[in-house]
């Protein structure tokens, strides 16, 4: 078992990776610390009430039960007072997973179960209802996201909810501004491709996408699919990420491209003169395998998953920074939670002027980390 404390601040960071506009959740505490307390346990869920999103909390007391709602910040501050100071075990339940928390006054242990749990969502609230990519867009049927109905499977709901998020924040991103060519780097089975080109040939006319993917049959499934919409400007083409030519482009993205794909996507971005690049990255694994520290970190470094999140945030600061002494206005920002994975960064750029200081900072950053080199760096 682990110290009670680290599993505690664990339990609390699965908690707050929760996206309550998007994701069904539950949390129950349990076994009390002091038995002479009247709070016997604690239920809380996701609720919507005049259109906000909130956790209902259900104190449990011996003699009758209060009900209160918070907002999810309130709600994770109070789960760590709770388990600091109430109970000994707690239960988070999402969509076919839970995670449970079991301790005593100096140890506890966190696993994470596979269940069939489906929790009840409100998929007929007002963020359902405005979504860009409807659920019965005619290629969704196509790319078996929905049912002949127009109706999302359910093994498909996060996969929906991700590209419609994507395009919300590309719609934000696209206002204003001229994006009538992009690049989708890695597009996979197409998902993103045909959301982003369905909402973005919308806004303005003589739009075009062209999907990379190294698969041949998967390039001509989905190039079928596009014909077969009549969706002239979308196309997909057989390329591996690292030796395609790009013509000059608006826009490049890449959704979940993994390890130094991300920043093979970045560079051809740059390379390209793209008004905005979106990157979604997805492991961290050059960085990490480089990383030597100091003797200052040396301690920090030892533990495997300190380790592996200190690469993480490491590897996108630096690609920002590089980013920025390209000639690029940078953000970082949550894309969309996730109970499996806190891989859920969304890297954007938008073309403005080059900031000299940024690569100073990334060889202070370089150096007190003990890294020789950041593969972007190799790249542009």
């Amino acid at each position: 078992m682990s110290s009670r404390a680290a599993t505690i601040t664990e339990f609390i960071d699965k908690i707050s990776e929760i996206d309550i506009d998007t994701q069904a959740m539950q949390v129950q505490m349990s076994k009390r610390m002091r038995k002479s307390s009247d709070l016997k346990s604690i239920i809380a869920r996701r609720v919507l009430i005049k259109g906000k999103e909130l956790i209902s909390v259900v104190y449990r007391h011996i003699t009758k039960d209060v009900t209160k709602n918070y907002t999810i910040l309130d709600f994770t501050d109070l789960c760590t007072d709770w388990l600091e100071n109430q109970f000994f075990n707690a239960t988070l339940t999402l969509n076919n997973v839970e995670y449970r928390l079991l301790s005593n006054k100096k140890n506890a242990s966190l696993k994470m179960i596979a269940t069939n749990t489906e929790l009840a969502s409100n998929d007929t609230h007002d963020h359902q209802k405005n979504r860009l990519i409807k659920e019965d867009a005619p290629f969704l049927r196509s790319l078996g996201i929905s049912s002949e109905k127009g109706k999302v499977y359910k093994p498909s709901q996060r996969k929906y909810r991700q590209i419609n998020k994507f395009v919300e924040i590309l719609d934000v991103l696209c206002k204003e501004k001229s994006i009538k060519s992009i690049a989708d780097m890695g597009c996979g089975k197409g998902y993103l491709s045909f959301a982003t080109y369905s909402h973005l040939s919308t806004l303005q006319d003589d739009v075009s996408l062209v999907g990379y993917e190294l698969r041949p049959q998967l390039v001509s499934d989905i190039n079928m699919i596009a014909q077969k919409h009549n969706l002239s400007g979308l196309s997909f083409e057989v390329g591996d990420i690292s030796q395609i030519d790009i013509p000059k482009t608006d826009m490049v993205i890449a959704l979940h491209a993994c390890d130094i794909a991300t920043d093979m996507a970045i560079a051809k971005g740059i390379e390209a003169e793209a008004k905005l690049i979106v990157v979604s990255p997805c492991c961290h694994k050059q960085i990490r395998k480089n990383m030597k520290g100091n003797d200052g970190l040396n301690s920090t470094l030892a533990h495997g998953i300190m380790k592996e999140r200190m690469a993480e945030w490491l590897t996108d600061a630096i690609r920002v920074l590089l980013l920025e002494s390209k000639g690029y206005k940078t953000r970082i920002m949550e894309f969309i939670s996730s109970e499996h994975t806190s891989k859920n960064l969304l890297i954007t750029a938008e073309k403005s002027s080059v900031r000299p200081e940024a690569l100073a900072e990334v060889a202070a950053l370089k150096k007190q980390y003990g890294i020789d080199e950041h593969y972007l760096e190799k790249l542009i």
